[in-house]
């Protein structure tokens, strides 16, 4: 599942250094509320596996409430930034650094961008687990 969304406000610059995407990309793009109930729908019944949940659960439940749609607040999540905090004590644990540490390449990213970033998540996880099944 993947929408620019057009974040009716202006995209400040330090998060276009991050992401590359600025007001000009999204002109004319869906508003979340658009898009909402597709959202819904691609979840449902399903775990989320994201880096850093928190962070992302409150902007996705900010915008669910800002259009009146259902929380997703009870969906099982898995955390990967917690799982490698309790793995990797004391060590970086970002997604470049989690990349690194399980030889995932990621030197083709110059950008956050969520389809890449998603791909690299779901190989990291699949690594986590694999080391998690084999006792390491």
């Amino acid at each position: 599942f993947h929408h620019y969304i057009n974040p009716n406000r202006h995209i400040p610059a330090v998060v276009v250094r991050v992401h590359g995407i600025d007001d000009e990309a999204v002109e004319g793009k869906p508003y979340f509320a658009d898009i909402a109930q597709e959202f819904l729908s691609f979840v449902e019944g399903a775990t989320l596996v994201i880096h850093n949940a928190p962070f992302d659960m409150r902007f996705i439940e900010h915008e669910l409430a800002w259009c009146n749609e259902d929380s997703i607040a009870a969906m099982p999540v898995i955390d990967t930034l917690k799982m490698a905090r309790e793995k990797f004590k004391g060590q970086k644990n970002n997604l470049d650094s989690l990349c690194r540490r399980y030889d995932i390449s990621c030197e083709h990213r110059q950008l956050h961008g969520a389809l890449l970033d998603a791909k690299l998540l779901a190989d990291v996880y699949v690594a986590m687990n694999r080391e998690v099944r084999r006792g390491h």
